[in-house]
């Protein structure tokens, strides 16, 4: 009665849409309108960094959040402004169009503060600090500020052979958002090529190709309009949602839209006419395309249960994404077909047309099933033994870090400016290892505690180019002792406002001040500029005068203090490895403990590592515990839809089987194929868990199209001819459908690049890889050979375990009466 029930409402739906098909088209065509004309694009709303996406409880976000003092709150964003001459040291011409950038980048709407943080120590570069009023992660609201900032370049002057250049996260987050925008943009339009190509392959009509993809491309538009509206909101949109929306509904959809295709053909050759064709169409196929999409959904939604931001805001958007694609193949896809139906498959004759019904043939599919079911023991025992073998290189899996966040595109802008930041100030780089320390009392009245922690640090092993309150200790001429930052402080105040205080206090540049001060150039400064650029004033006696070098060393380290003196922050690079590599990101254990034995020792209070290598260890493990517990949750949830589609507690336990078989195969060869063979130091970390999601989901796709097809076969035949005749039917659909949707990831594995610094090509190859063997393998072979040697039991506890039992799948013959004659010699379908 249930199985009634669903037919008949789907069929009404039918029937409402083939009824009202040109107003269900105006509707979707006004909705599409209206979304790209009154909502925000998507990618305007995408963020690259995977560390923001961290709970507020991993240890990188709390260094973060102790370290708000010295790093800036989470409102505003620092972005660097480096120039430079290729001549040599800097002129006064140079100086002269750095002054007047200043003023200019303090014109540009947003920008709250711009400091000049001092000269490289060769003397022929200078770094700027910029200060805008909107976070790091917030891209949509930093591209236009970015962009103004940029365009003052041109506008400064600058002599020939002078050049400014952006630098620093903030603005490496906004190449990289530009960068995977375009990117995405590709995967998009070859997508649409490969799609469309196959789709005249499989179908043999322009028309009917064009008729199944057009629901996916107007859902897709639609729905990435509705995300970007909830990113708007508040919600983060990483890369990885933008993409992966792109593929899953391009491919997905395109999958959906054959399923009904094909059945309209084949209810054409069974000699309907074309408009009760597209009604039975969708009575038949409505509930499984409506259940693999809630297959699909609800893996997602399960999502929702991740620690790990990125994928918790997975959940939603894709989950959107696919419930607009599925309104569309219930309504707008049937409405297309009712107007277009006199256009496709024109050699089929349909019966208003007079047109006979064709004989069905099961074909090629159907005869690999029927040896498969003649021998399903040796096929399932070859099948599982293919499987294993390559679910044993799942051994050599490694995590690789994720580089994407620190390096900007190469040729960009920014890649230049981020060359001149490591070149020219080391210590100011964009991507350092932030070590925070929190005191009870402010530093200048206990120096020493800054000798001790920074000696720690050093003696600790685990850092190069240490710097901090007292400099860059162990290079001459650019470090402080304890005792002369506390004197300094006494006569400059805080090293961020040194410089109004220098006028009579400082030697001028090239003066050499009293003696004895230790420090014969800056750090990096030595040129020094702001109130002491060239313009010393020489009130005071040249002995009781600060020395120059000694001042910018000073001034220099105002970004390692906070104004009160409680927090401190060193900078340092890895010894272990650069921040964007996995030695140094697993390395961060020993950095922390490291940290902390300078914290006790120094007679700090809190203490911290921030920086994007403790960052993405913290990504990484909060992102495998999160399989741990989302695993679980979707299989149990995935494995209850199976069982009410299918009116069976037997058949979704080894479905689900079969899909966890699939997944540890492909992850093997992906990683035989990427590690092993390809020589990569590792998969990225968001591979396995992304990998199993979607196999699951899409896997399941599959299942409930062939399952509900061998089960609507079994109520009339034996079960071995059932499942004959359905893969036969089903194989086309199927197979077209996996190779739509595997190819669609693969044009992701082949143009993602872009993307994340190419790292999520190695998922795009895991996902098609996973898609392909579970379309030849597993669906065509493996779930055959085991529906076979269930038997009854693949039904049970439903009615048609029980009608099996009398040997056809039909209703059990009356007592002591002879089974009518075309089913008398049908064999036991177990």
């Amino acid at each position: 009665m249930g199985k009634m029930r669903v037919h008949r409402f789907f069929a009404a739906v039918a029937r409402w849409v083939v009824r009202l098909r040109l107003l269900v088209i105006a509707a979707w065509v006004a909705a599409l309108v209206a979304s790209v004309m009154l909502l925000p694009s998507l990618g305007s709303q995408v963020n690259s960094d995977p560390s923001l996406f961290l709970p507020r409880s991993a240890p990188s976000v709390q260094a973060q959040t102790l370290g708000t003092p010295v790093l800036g709150n989470g409102d505003t964003s620092r972005i660097t402004v480096v120039a430079a001459t290729r001549s040599g040291k800097l002129t006064s011409s140079d100086n002269a169009a750095v002054t007047r950038e200043e003023g200019l980048l303090k014109q540009v709407n947003g920008v709250e503060s711009v400091r000049d943080t001092g000269t490289s120590p060769s003397g022929d570069a200078v770094e700027l600090t910029v200060v805008v009023n909107h976070a790091s992660h917030n891209v949509a609201a930093l591209k236009p500020e970015i962009q103004a900032l940029s365009k003052t370049f041109a506008r400064a002057n600058a002599p020939a052979g002078f050049q400014m250049h952006l630098a620093g996260q903030a603005a490496t987050n906004a190449a990289n958002n530009k960068s995977a925008n375009k990117a995405t943009g590709k995967i998009g339009m070859y997508s649409v090529v490969f799609i469309v190509v196959l789709l005249l392959i499989v179908l043999r009509s322009l028309v009917a190709a064009v008729i199944t993809f057009i629901p996916s491309v107007v859902s897709l538009l639609v729905a990435e309009r509705l995300i970007g509206e909830l990113g708007s909101h508040g919600m983060q949109i990483s890369s990885v949602t933008q993409t992966l929306l792109i593929v899953l509904m391009l491919g997905a959809g395109t999958d959906y839209g054959l399923f009904l295709v094909y059945r309209f053909r084949e209810e054409l050759r069974a000699g309907r006419d074309r408009g009760t064709a597209v009604a039975a169409s969708l009575a038949h196929v409505g509930e499984s395309i409506t259940a693999s999409a809630g297959t699909v959904i609800l893996a997602l939604l399960t999502l929702l249960f991740a620690g790990f931001g990125l994928y918790r805001y997975l959940a939603v958007p894709l989950a959107l994404g696919i419930a607009v694609m599925l309104l569309a193949g219930l309504t707008l896809l049937p409405a297309l077909l009712s107007v277009c139906a006199p256009l496709m498959f024109r050699k089929i004759k349909p019966a208003d047309q007079g047109g006979p019904a064709e004989p069905q043939r099961d074909g090629l599919w159907g005869r690999i099933a029927g040896r498969a079911v003649r021998r399903p023991v040796a096929v399932l025992t070859i099948g599982v033994l293919v499987f294993a073998g390559l679910a044993l290189a799942v051994t050599g899996y490694k995590t690789a870090n994720v580089t994407h966040s620190t390096s900007a595109p190469a040729g960009s802008d920014v890649a230049k400016g981020n060359a001149i930041l490591a070149s020219d100030f080391p210590a100011s780089t964009g991507n350092p290892s932030d070590l925070i320390l929190r005191y009870s009392a402010p530093v200048w009245k206990h120096p020493q505690d800054l000798a001790t922690a920074q000696d720690k640090l050093r003696g600790s092993g685990q850092f190069t180019g240490l710097a901090g309150p007292l400099g860059t200790p162990g290079q001459a001429g650019a470090s402080l002792t304890a005792q002369q930052y506390a004197a300094l402080h006494s006569k400059l105040g805080p090293p961020a406002t040194a410089a109004s205080h220098a006028k009579g206090v400082v030697a001028p540049p090239g003066g050499s001040g009293g003696s004895g001060s230790g420090a014969s150039s800056g750090h990096g400064h030595g040129h020094g500029r702001g109130h002491g650029r060239g313009r010393g004033q020489g009130q005071s006696q040249a002995s009781d005068l600060i020395p120059r070098a000694e001042f910018e060393v000073y001034r220099a380290t105002a970004p390692y203090v906070s104004s009160d003196g409680l927090t401190v922050r060193f900078t340092a690079g890895l010894t272990a490895g650069s921040q964007t590599s996995t030695a140094g990101m697993n390395a961060t254990p020993a950095v922390r403990a490291a940290l902390a034995k300078a914290a006790s020792a120094s007679h700090a209070t809190d203490s911290g590592v921030a920086g994007q290598a403790a960052g993405l260890y913290d990504v990484s493990s909060t992102a495998n515990s999160d399989m741990s517990v989302i695993i679980p949750i979707a299989v149990v949830a995935i494995a209850i839809l199976l069982a009410l589609v299918l009116r069976s507690l037997i058949a979704p336990l080894y479905l689900v089987v079969t899909i966890a078989a699939s997944y540890l195969a492909a992850l093997g060869l992906t990683t035989l194929l990427v590690i092993t063979l390809g020589g990569a130091d590792g998969l990225v970390y968001l591979l396995p868990f992304l990998m199993f999601i979607f196999l699951l989901a899409l896997g399941e796709d599959y299942n409930i199209l062939i399952m509900t097809r061998i089960r609507e076969e079994a109520r009339l035949l034996p079960l071995k001819e059932a499942v004959i005749r359905a893969i036969g039917r089903t194989g086309p659909t199927v197979t077209s459908a996996g190779l739509i949707l595997a190819g669609t990831f693969a044009v992701f594995a082949v143009f993602g690049g872009g993307v994340m610094g190419g790292q999520l090509q190695a998922i795009g190859l895991g996902l098609a890889l996973g898609v392909l063997l579970d379309t030849f393998g597993v669906r065509t072979l493996l779930v055959p050979s085991i529906v076979v040697l269930c038997g009854r039991w693949n039904w049970w506890p439903s009615r048609l375990s029980a009608r099996a039992r009398h040997g056809s799948g039909g209703p059990p013959p009356p007592p002591m009466q002879s089974p009518p004659p075309q089913r008398r010699s049908a064999p036991a379908p177990w």
